[in-house]
């Protein structure tokens, strides 16, 4: 989808074929009307909380029929037919020539594979299998129906859905506690860590060898398995944790976090410097604060970090410095 400066600049030059003669009237409009821009505003919102409100009606009443049949098989073929029936129609919007419905239809896609993959869910349930069975049963036959899906239409929210769904089932989940405490939970980061690299390097992929046709899809690939990349190294670095194998995790999540830096800059990748930079900060500072924090004052434990953190950044920073000038050299 073009952004907004996009579409002006094709408006406005779509104008100046028409003054030329290059394009006629016809073709003009189309050009705007395919380009046009709207602001969300007051106005979209409204319409928005409606289309939710009439999704939400319609989801109540076909539970509630599926309720009065008394019938799990039922509810499964009802939220089956109505997923596929979404799907289809939103990769029919997807079709639209002049892309009216480009944001809509990737939500409506979305939507029906999910409820695809809780149909299958609520069948397996219904057959008598654990809750367990019945989940690794729906992941496995909607997890490729959602990747197919979100490659054919480049819908990058199915994509982000589809990853993070990949990512639970490998082993992680998150949730609030209450008292605005957010959890954050993997179940055995010793596999976590290496599936997360694989995710990165699919996303790296996709940068090198099959971007633009992708679309920002490496972005999903890249950002989702570095976030349970670092996470897991930093479970499995934890000094606190009784594993004798600790400051050997200590050293790879270092070498992890330096990597980041090195690959990033090879490549240009701001999305992976960033990740880098950052998780080699809260790499020092957690370091720090488990091995001094009971031995130091306040006022002392800050003062040395700070100093010690400022030194760090300025070596970090006259080293990207030093890389540049030798990749231009050369």
């Amino acid at each position: 989808m073009a952004s907004r400066q996009t579409k002006e600049f094709l408006q406005s030059e779509a104008a100046a074929w028409l003054a030329d003669g290059i394009i006629e009237k016809t073709t003009h409009d189309t050009l705007c009307e395919r380009y046009s821009f709207t602001e969300f505003g007051f106005a979209g919102i409204l319409r928005y909380i409606g289309i939710i409100g009439g999704l939400l009606a319609f989801f109540g009443l076909v539970g509630a029929i599926a309720a009065m049949t008394g019938s799990a098989f039922v509810g499964a073929l009802a939220t089956g037919g109505i997923g596929y029936a979404a799907a289809k129609w939103g990769l029919r919007l997807a079709d639209d020539l002049q892309e009216r419905y480009s944001t809509s239809s990737k939500i409506v896609v979305t939507l029906g594979v999910y409820l695809l993959g809780a149909s299958v869910g609520i069948l397996c349930g219904s057959m008598g299998m654990s809750a367990e069975a019945a989940m690794n049963a729906a992941l496995t036959v909607g997890l490729p129906i959602a990747f197919y899906l979100a490659y054919q239409s480049r819908n990058i929210y199915l994509l982000l859905l589809a990853v993070l769904t990949l990512f639970h089932w490998i082993g992680s989940w998150d949730g609030m506690l209450g008292r605005s405490t957010y959890a954050f939970s993997v179940q055995d980061p010793r596999l976590m860590w290496p599936a997360a690299l694989a995710a990165v390097g699919v996303g790296v992929y996709h940068e090198l060898n099959l971007y633009p046709e992708t679309g920002r899809f490496y972005k999903v690939w890249q950002a989702v398995g570095l976030i349970y990349l670092n996470m897991s190294l930093l479970i499995l670095s934890s000094l606190s944790g009784g594993d004798g194998m600790a400051l050997a995790w200590v050293s790879f999540f270092t070498l992890a976090c330096i990597g980041q830096i090195v690959v990033a800059d090879r490549l240009q990748n701001g999305l992976i410097r960033g990740f880098g930079v950052t998780f080699l900060c809260i790499n020092i500072f957690t370091r720090y604060h488990e091995l001094f924090w009971k031995s130091m004052q306040v006022g002392t434990f800050l003062l040395a970090g700070g100093a010690g953190l400022l030194a760090f950044s300025g070596l970090l920073y006259y080293y990207l410095k030093y890389a540049s000038v030798e990749r231009s050299a050369s």
